[in-house]
């Protein structure tokens, strides 16, 4: 199911020093969810990013999909390794100072980017935003991940994530983490190589603060 990123900030300029940006698509026999997903991350409104493919060994025609962008993209193709896998070898491959994590059939708004760049600053280890839910082709089904009623946590979280076991949070393509966070954490254990975002949800938190939007 395809769900896009729709950050509820109003957009403003990014700043004077522009963070690099990568959005690294993970991919597993998706291909008629990922040209949506490609065009949409090369499309934002922000320019300082680069786009990784990772295709996990998929038996469909999502290599040629992903050829077809040429130098565009950075394209990585591996045997299958589940998401844990695909995550790691995206994040190896990275420059980026902020790091999407981009389902295959998912697929990012236009001003997606630029609204996250907008609320970043020194010391956040992610900023996180409200999925909108939409159904196989692109008609949105009227609800969002999480629900509107249920507000997604922020600040200093470790200690509450101790506390309670968990926070208010959102799947993989609704979070932009920090570098610097990431790196703590990667690469991601086998042990989570189904359920990496997840690890990434619960371990981010402790090193730095979380922003929703």
């Amino acid at each position: 199911m395809s769900s896009p990123i729709s950050p509820s900030v109003s957009s403003s300029a990014p700043p004077s020093v522009s963070p690099l940006v990568s959005i690294i698509i993970n991919n597993y026999n998706y291909e008629q969810f990922l040209p949506d997903a490609i065009a949409s991350a090369l499309n934002q409104t922000y320019p300082h990013l680069e786009v990784i493919a990772v295709d996990d060994g998929s038996t469909d025609r999502s290599r040629a999909v992903i050829e077809q962008y040429g130098d565009r993209i950075i394209a990585i193709f591996q045997a299958n390794g589940k998401q844990g896998a695909t995550f790691n070898s995206g994040f190896a491959a990275s420059k980026g100072d902020i790091i999407v994590f981009l389902d295959a059939d998912d697929y990012l708004f236009p001003e997606a980017i630029e609204r996250v760049v907008a609320a970043w600053r020194p010391g956040l280890a992610k900023v996180h935003y409200r999925l909108q839910v939409v159904d196989t082709v692109g008609e949105p089904l009227g609800n969002t991940f999480p629900p509107t009623g249920c507000n997604l946590d922020q600040g200093d979280l470790w200690q509450f994530i101790l506390e309670k076991g968990g926070y208010t949070s959102v799947s993989t393509s609704g979070n932009a983490l920090s570098r610097t966070a990431l790196a703590q954490v990667m690469p991601i254990p086998d042990a989570y190589r189904t359920t990496a975002d997840d690890y990434l949800s619960y371990q981010i938190p402790f090193y730095g603060e979380v922003v929703a939007i």
